[in-house]
């Protein structure tokens, strides 16, 4: 039964996968609709004109890099499609750039998560807190603190996994910022 319940709560995290790319997409083809409507070429936005800050204060060490690596507990992937932060359960997450919460919410392998639209084809990601300190739909500012570090979901200790997504693809966010 154990193996059968780990199946469909990975298909149940890819479905949700799928939900937030679509709805990402559906946001997308929204901003590309509007620009059109009024006379303008929709661009995605350039990564190098927004200035994100580092969402983790409180810490700057990197327990995980981007790209491929050795799964560190069973369910996680091996390729790593952010940064994992080490740092103190409780300690503030601050939204890297001003935004849209699109989610809040709890899923077995995130944890409690939250990812916020920046527009023009870029989010940020925010996965195993312990505390959502924000809701579905919700504008945020720079800085805002979004959650509380926790270790929810597949993670082997207190940390925040920060991702950045760039037109449907994500991107080492070590490129854009720094702690």
């Amino acid at each position: 039964a154990d193996l059968e319940e780990y199946q469909a709560d990975l298909e149940a995290q890819e479905q949700l996968m799928r939900q937030i790319e679509a709805e990402m997409k559906r946001r997308e083809e929204e901003e590309r609709k509007k620009a059109q409507e009024a006379g303008k070429t929709y661009t995605v936005k350039d990564l190098g004109n927004i200035s994100f800050i580092w969402p983790c204060p409180s810490s700057s060490r990197i327990t995980s890099s981007f790209g491929d690596r050795e799964s560190p507990t069973e369910g996680a992937s091996s390729n790593h499609k952010g940064v994992d932060i080490g740092a103190s359960s409780g300690s503030n997450i601050l939204a890297a750039a001003s935004g849209e919460v699109v989610i809040a919410t709890y899923s077995y392998s995130a944890g409690n998560y939250i990812m916020i639209d920046h527009g023009g084809g870029v989010s940020t990601v925010y996965m195993h807190c312990s505390q959502l300190l924000v809701s579905q739909g919700e504008k945020v500012s720079q800085g805002q603190v979004i959650g509380k570090v926790g270790s929810t979901g597949y993670s082997t200790g207190p940390h925040l996994h920060f991702g950045i997504r760039s037109g449907g693809t994500y991107v080492n966010p070590l490129n854009y910022v720094s702690p």
